[in-house]
């Protein structure tokens, strides 16, 4: 099975959708109330997991482990 430039492209341009949107998802936990973080992790949990699902999701979010 061979994977051409547009397939590898795609999961790149996915995977950094996702960092994206993980960013986002800490950014919001990190400013939130107290009160709302219980709220707010889940969505950093959901979206590390669709992150760590992608080639090379693992190594980007160990890149990002200090900020959170």
């Amino acid at each position: 099975m061979t994977t051409s430039l547009s397939d590898m492209y795609g999961e790149e341009s996915k995977l950094e959708g996702l960092l994206a949107k993980f960013d986002e998802a800490t950014e919001m936990l990190a400013v939130a109330e107290d009160y709302a973080k219980p709220l707010k992790v889940r969505r950093v949990l959901d979206t590390a997991r669709r992150v760590m699902l992608q080639e090379g999701g693992c190594a980007a979010l160990e890149e990002r482990a200090e900020k959170f």
